[in-house]
């Protein structure tokens, strides 16, 4: 579950204006700050560097917490939103079929206290983000 605290809008793909967290949701930003930052491979592709400014861009406007856009060449850190393969993917140590997904199919999925948006480096990432977005604010 993936919450917004502050906006009370909750992200595990239902509205709700409960405020409370419960063990293992994954609390965005509240207030607006966030311990988050969203992570893109160095070399990632024009489409997942636009994705990655998308979400900051959305994020910002639904919690106000910018979340830094880093590539994995920074160390890991604890709380992260990992957009695409990378280093920081690969350390999860989570099985992502990515050739099954073609260009445009995606995956979203918490690991830990990560949130992974994994796809077709194509449109597949950009997907994964606006479908996030898109579940959350329906």
């Amino acid at each position: 579950m993936i919450r917004f605290l502050s906006t009370a809008i909750l992200m595990s793909w239902v509205i709700s204006t409960s405020s409370s967290a419960r063990a293992g949701d994954l609390i965005l930003a509240d207030g607006g700050k966030s311990e988050f930052r969203i992570v893109i491979a160095a070399d990632a592709s024009p489409s997942t560097q636009y994705a990655a400014k998308e979400l900051q861009t959305f994020l910002k406007q639904i919690s106000a917490a910018e979340l830094p856009v880093v590539t994995d060449r920074e160390a890991a850190t604890g709380h992260e939103i990992v957009l695409g393969v990378s280093s920081h993917l690969k350390s999860l140590a989570t099985s992502i079929d990515l050739p099954r997904l073609g260009d445009e199919g995606y995956v979203i999925r918490s690991v830990g206290p990560h949130l992974v948006i994994a796809g077709g480096a194509l449109r597949g990432i950009l997907y994964g983000v606006y479908g996030l977005l898109e579940e959350a604010l329906p």
